[in-house]
């Protein structure tokens, strides 16, 4: 792991260097419509785990994000990822007093859920209304399971003034069970298509994330239970809008 991590560290550093470089040039003589700037985008992604992890997980879905810097028009640009990732859920239940056990409530859930930064160069088509990208990345992902309540709770508190009753709420609780870090690299390509005559484009791409051997738990182990142990591949097919 401390290799992995330094291997980690050194691409980062690397890869920020890379950037300054480039955003430094593109500065120099561009037309002020096309110095470097940051661009945003985001969008849906389900995830396939494979290898050893696709033995304990199915498929997990969530959002993610990025950020490019850049020139519109230039080939280079260094790109921030992030996302967050729900592979488990189980919800706890309880029947409603005064039903006869008849109707239940939602009382907790339980979230396994994986979330992750990254950051590395991407190239891309500089112009054109199918502008098709490949980046390569290294970063971190955070593995972890926590449950919270699905309201707070109210109660009822009798009130120094006389016929009064006030109710209160119980502040809205979360607890983590068990939680790892591990490192990522990965590599991705996609295609922007663009949308009407402005700056935003369909953003269609997959992403292959490689997490180095890991700690977690699934929705079919219980919270106090023994961590299961295996690298955290995953297959990423994102869909979203971005700026190009």
């Amino acid at each position: 792991m401390a290799s992995v991590l330094r291997g980690v560290t050194a691409a980062a550093a690397a890869t920020l260097l890379l950037g300054g470089a480039v955003g430094a040039r593109a500065g120099e003589g561009a037309p002020a419509g096309d110095r470097s700037s940051v661009r945003f985008g985001g969008g849906v992604t389900v995830a396939a785990p494979t290898g050893a992890f696709a033995e304990n997980i199915d498929v997990a879905g969530g959002l993610s994000g990025h950020a490019l810097y850049g020139r519109s028009h230039g080939a280079l640009a260094l790109r921030l990822d992030g996302g967050w990732l729900l592979y488990g859920q189980h919800t706890l239940r309880r029947p409603v007093p005064g039903t006869e056990g008849r109707v239940l409530e939602d009382v907790a859930t339980t979230d396994n859920w994986i979330a992750h930064l990254s950051l590395g160069p991407q190239i891309m088509a500089r112009s054109g209304r199918l502008r098709p990208y490949a980046s390569a990345f290294a970063g971190a992902s955070y593995f972890a399971t926590s449950s919270e309540l699905v309201r707070p709770r109210r109660t009822a508190v009798v009130s120094p003034v006389p016929g009064t009753l006030v109710v209160a709420g119980d502040p809205f609780r979360t607890t983590t069970h068990y939680d790892d870090f591990t490192a990522l690299v990965g590599g991705g390509a996609g295609l922007l298509v663009g949308l009407g005559r402005g700056h935003t484009a369909l953003d269609l791409g997959v992403r292959y994330v490689a997490n180095s051997p890991v700690r977690y738990l699934t929705d079919s182990d219980p919270i106090d239970g023994t961590p299961r142990r295996s690298t955290g591949h995953l297959v990423e097919f994102h869909v979203g809008v971005s700026g190009y």
